[in-house]
């Protein structure tokens, strides 16, 4: 391929929209290669005053779930779907303040209906950035936007097969996505002593 390139990723055809549909393609690829990447953490204000309460619809995985109650902040216990129903499966909710909650999809479920409206801090990993416009920029930090860039390349060269260009993207990608997790995963952190 050569030329300068596409002014705009919108109304693309032919050898373009393949280009277009590859970043695109291999930028949510490299989001969906591990769900707790630092720069897809967000943050978002709710109000549980429900035993359901709807959560943002780009949640993927909940971190954490922090209710205000009397000028004092306390993270709710998260149980995993399952446990939950099996938990509460039988119970019938009182007014309270509510210590334990699940997620089904974008829907918060309560161990208590709240007896009034509780400010709360939702912490999650975002669900995959989808690149639509020519303006959206990536969510990684501009130094790794390459990688989407080798990622492509893979499928270009697989396209065009040409295993010299292919062995070059996977090699630059492979260093960099190192790189990457290196400085925006979390760090595994070994469990203390027992004794």
């Amino acid at each position: 391929m050569s030329g300068t390139g596409p002014a705009s990723v919108v109304g693309q055809h032919g050898e373009y929209k393949l280009v277009v549909d590859w970043i695109a393609q291999a930028w949510v690829e490299i989001q969906a290669s591990t769900p707790d990447w630092e720069f897809m953490r967000k943050d978002a204000a709710l109000v549980v005053d429900a035993q359901k309460i709807s959560l943002p619809t780009d949640c993927a995985l909940p971190i954490a779930l922090v209710l205000e109650h009397q000028g004092q902040k306390r993270e709710l216990f998260h149980l995993p779907y399952g446990e939950f129903r099996e938990r509460y499966r039988l119970t019938v909710f009182g007014l309270g303040l509510p210590v334990v909650w699940t997620n089904a999809g974008h829907v918060a479920h309560f161990s208590a209906i709240p007896d009034q409206p509780y400010s709360a801090e939702l912490e999650y990993y975002r669900t995959p950035q989808i690149l639509t416009e020519g303006v959206d920029t990536p969510l990684m930090p501009e130094r790794f936007h390459m990688l989407i860039v080798y990622k492509a390349m893979e499928y270009y060269a697989l396209y065009e097969n040409a295993p010299e260009v292919l062995a070059r993207a996977r090699q630059s990608y492979n260093e960099n996505i190192s790189e990457l997790s290196r400085s925006y995963r979390p760090a595994i952190s070994l469990a203390r002593p027992l004794v």
